[in-house]
């Protein structure tokens, strides 16, 4: 008997999902105008998400 593999998503990851692949095409343009994101500009950028995440994490 043969079978098949079915994938059931919660609406919000679609969601997630859609917004990620929009900041994909976003940083792909980015990069064509700007040049490539460096590994000075990237790491800058996780330190500063990181703030906010632990911002964010202490109001909760």
């Amino acid at each position: 008997m043969a079978t098949r593999k079915c994938t059931i998503t919660p609406p919000g990851e679609l969601d997630r999902e859609a917004e990620q692949g929009g900041l994909g095409e976003l940083v792909a343009w980015l990069e064509e105008e700007y040049g490539p994101v460096t590994g000075e500009e990237r790491a800058a950028a996780e330190a500063e998400r990181g703030e906010f995440e632990r911002h964010f994490t202490e109001q909760e």
